[in-house]
């Protein structure tokens, strides 16, 4: 049996695990001063040696705690990810490592211990947000393949939340219900500095609508970017810092000249979020946000019948697989594509031998013999 062992150090306390493999006695340092944290060192190597897949070499090989890595890793990833993404990522690493404690890098592999992590953390977070912290946390480990303190991807293992089905774009009644809510608004304020915010939040959501552009994309953008001789509006993408040219429809360019040359810098991006809430609050509607726009626009392209990627484009997606989940029409869509198979020469075709099969009182008749 596995035991543990307080050692002092010039630093201070350290747990050693104190255990026999192969009729031989070790002593392995935890590296750690947590009790806690060292008791699930000696289960981990304790529950090994009972299986059969202790590996001394894997104990002796290259390690790091998990904090220290995470702070190797977020410094490396400053090379190729923007602050607000790795703001994000902390936050995710911070959350793992509250749960399963500072330990060595290589105690990961432990089943048991990521089954526990994905039944307590999906229970308390929506599966997309669960995806997207277990995706990032098998990017770093893969970085930690790379940098050789591990062997296998320990996130491998661990499933994917199904993501609940839920409808992203609003209908055009609910559209109705959130701008008739504004118009009573409108006639009924009294403050100059709040009518003009509100008109201009209106011509805001209009905007989003017709262009099918992030928030932030909306709010950002500059008179100069865009060119009202060609009608195209030019957007450079914070993720790639990239341009992208998007053609603009007269209800957008309705919308640029009514805001003029100041277009929507005096709205916050987050009072835009925040007030969009409050309507479809007060329109007794849910699930929907101010990126329901976005979505609504795209899944309007495809109910019109433009092609996936030319949404692709129009949104601004880099892979083409991003656009797909708008591409689940609803049923008045799917009837109208099963319709216009009526004009098809095929379909015609069959539709002319089913009828003479129908007409023939023994359809085998009709075959030659």
């Amino acid at each position: 049996m596995a035991v543990i062992r307080k050692r002092k150090t010039k630093k201070g306390i350290i747990y050693d695990v104190d255990f026999r493999f192969n009729g031989r006695r070790y002593i392995l340092s935890t590296k750690t001063a947590d009790l806690n944290l060292a008791k699930k060192i000696r289960d981990d190597i304790q529950g090994k040696i009972a299986r059969g897949t202790f590996n001394m070499e894997e104990y002796e090989k290259k390690t790091i705690r998990l904090t220290q890595f995470f702070k190797d890793y977020f410094e490396f990833a400053k090379s190729f990810k923007k602050a607000s993404t790795i703001y994000n990522e902390r936050q995710y690493a911070d959350q793992f490592i509250a749960y399963a404690g500072d330990v060595d890098l290589r105690t990961l592999s432990s089943p048991r211990l990521l089954d526990q992590w994905r039944v307590t953390f999906s229970s308390r977070i929506s599966p997309a947000t669960f995806n997207i912290h277990r995706r990032f946390l098998h990017a770093a480990f893969n970085v930690a393949i790379k940098w050789e303190y591990l062997e296998t991807n320990p996130m491998a293992s661990v499933q994917k939340a199904k993501p609940v089905e839920k409808r992203l774009f609003m209908t055009e009644q609910e559209l109705r219900q959130v701008f008739k809510l504004i118009e009573d608004d409108l006639h009924k304020l009294r403050v100059h500095r709040h009518l003009s915010f509100l008109r201009r939040f209106r011509l805001l959501l209009v905007f989003l609508l017709s262009t099918g552009l992030r928030r932030k994309e909306a709010i950002k953008l500059k008179f100069s970017d865009v060119d009202m001789n060609r009608n195209l509006i030019h957007i450079k993408e914070e993720k790639t810092n990239r341009t992208r040219t998007l053609p603009m429809n007269k209800t957008a360019r309705m919308v640029i000249e009514s805001v003029g040359d100041e277009m929507f810098a005096s709205i916050n991006p987050d009072h835009a979020s925040r007030k969009f809430g409050d309507y479809i609050e007060r329109a007794k509607l849910e699930g929907f946000k101010l990126h329901s726009l976005r979505h609504t626009f795209a899944t309007n392209l495809i109910a019109a019948g433009s092609d996936i990627y030319a949404v692709s484009r129009l949104l601004g997606h880099s892979d083409i697989r991003t656009s797909m989940i708008y591409a689940k029409a609803n049923i008045d869509v799917l009837k109208r594509a099963v319709d216009q198979l009526e004009s098809s020469t095929t379909v015609g075709l069959l539709v002319e031998a089913t009828t003479s099969l129908i007409e023939s009182p023994h359809p085998e008749e009709a075959i030659p013999q």
